[in-house]
């Protein structure tokens, strides 16, 4: 599983692919487990949401595959599309009281939910409950061991959540937690370098701007830092380097992140993830060129359709924020974006949601002005004819739904 760090960069740019947690919260042995109990499962998820929702009586592996279930690509069929993170919330209480582990699991899994939503969409009443329980996930050794991945997934944005006495005491308790599991030489290396990663966006997560970081913790996250991109191996690379750039960034050491980065570049089979990482670094330090000179690059470096088109989705925004007047690349972008989606199977089921932030993209951006909508209208058009065939045939295709009329 490779691992899409949900920071520097990905969290915080719209439209980036990111990891659901819940695929980074299990080592091997539990992903193991995990994987023969849903080999044996003969009952859809959805099937065990409503029953476990309708007081039914579950059995353990039962539990323990929703406990585990990769909620956040979830898309509705076993939460439905309202309100998911509330209904995760149901079910953890639903869950046998006896099993902490389960009740902790499908709330962590909430609070992952709750914040992939956009701020304005959020419930934040939620907040409160959320915060108390991963406190009280922190209060258990067994219970904040068990989901170390998983609190290290999201400890970032659990510290940025709190306020006053509560943020320095999850601050201080996350670190504490994650201290020893990375310098446990010992211990899984990716695993290392995904706490490492946590503890970096836990430490940076309440410096004010233009702060930095004590150098006694900046001196000990490059020492781990270094010792971990050292000992990578051919099969460990991209999903470690995908950790461990961001540390360094995080720490203020932006040549040891731009460094890492081209690590990345040089021995991944992917280097398409780290030009976008070196895109980023250039876009925040005010180079709107040069960012778009490495989203491009990213975008040209990759083969299968899927990531053309997240990597092309990609930059067509970066070109809508950075250079909106280039109307001449958005023509050429957005175009080579859709003909590539539209040529693909299945097109308007399968790119479905892709072409609607498309859509949606260039509609935002064309509102400026006439010849911008003129634009808007040539690159759309292929979109339009695919649409207008499939109703024809009376096909309901995702991408045709109605936010997509004009």
């Amino acid at each position: 599983i490779q691992d899409l760090r949900p920071a520097h960069g990905y969290r915080v740019q719209p439209g980036w692919p990111r990891a659901d947690p819940h695929t980074r919260g299990l080592d091997m042995e539990q992903y193991a487990g995990v994987l023969a109990l849903t080999l044996n499962q003969v009952r859809p998820v959805a099937e065990l949401v409503g029953g476990a929702l309708d007081d039914e009586a579950l059995g353990p592996e039962d539990w323990q595959l929703l406990a585990n279930y990769s909620w956040s690509q979830d898309r509705g069929q076993a939460l439905g599309e309202d309100q998911p993170d509330q209904v995760l919330l149901q079910l953890r209480d639903a869950a046998p009281p006896s099993d902490g582990r389960t009740r902790a699991r499908l709330g962590l899994a909430a609070l992952a939910v709750w914040l992939r939503q956009p701020e304005d969409a959020r419930d934040v009443a939620l907040a409160r409950t959320h915060l108390a329980q991963v406190e009280a996930i922190l209060a258990d050794a067994e219970l904040a061991a068990d989901n170390l991945l998983l609190l290290a997934a999201l400890g970032g944005d659990i510290v940025s959540l709190a306020e006053g006495p509560q943020q320095q005491r999850l601050q201080e308790n996350l670190v504490a937690l994650y201290r020893p599991a990375v310098e446990d030489v010992e211990g899984n290396l990716l695993n290392r370098a995904s706490v490492l990663s946590g503890w970096a966006e836990v430490m940076a997560a309440t410096l004010e701007d233009g702060a930095s970081l004590p150098s006694a913790a900046v001196d000990w996250g490059r020492r781990q830092s270094d010792a971990m991109v050292s000992a990578l191996d051919a099969y460990q690379v991209h999903a470690g380097i995908n950790s461990l750039w961001g540390v360094y960034y995080d720490l203020g050491l932006e040549a040891e992140a731009r460094r890492t980065l081209q690590v990345g570049i040089d021995r991944s089979r992917a280097p398409f993830y780290f030009m976008s990482g070196m895109g980023y670094i250039e876009r925040e330090a005010g180079n709107g060129a040069a960012a778009l000179a490495w989203y491009r690059r990213a975008w040209e470096a990759t083969e299968n359709p899927l990531d053309r088109a997240r990597w092309g989705s990609r930059y067509l925004q970066q070109v809508v924020q950075l250079a909106p007047e280039d109307a001449a690349e958005v023509e050429r972008a957005g175009g080579a974006l859709m003909a590539d989606m539209l040529s693909q199977p299945q097109a308007l089921a399968a790119y479905e949601r892709s072409l609607q932030r498309l859509r949606t993209l260039l509609q935002d951006w064309a509102a400026e002005s006439a010849d911008r909508q003129g634009i808007a209208g040539r690159v759309l058009a292929e979109l339009e004819a695919q649409c207008a065939a499939a109703s024809n045939e009376n096909e309901s295709p995702g991408a045709c739904v109605e936010s997509f009329e004009t």
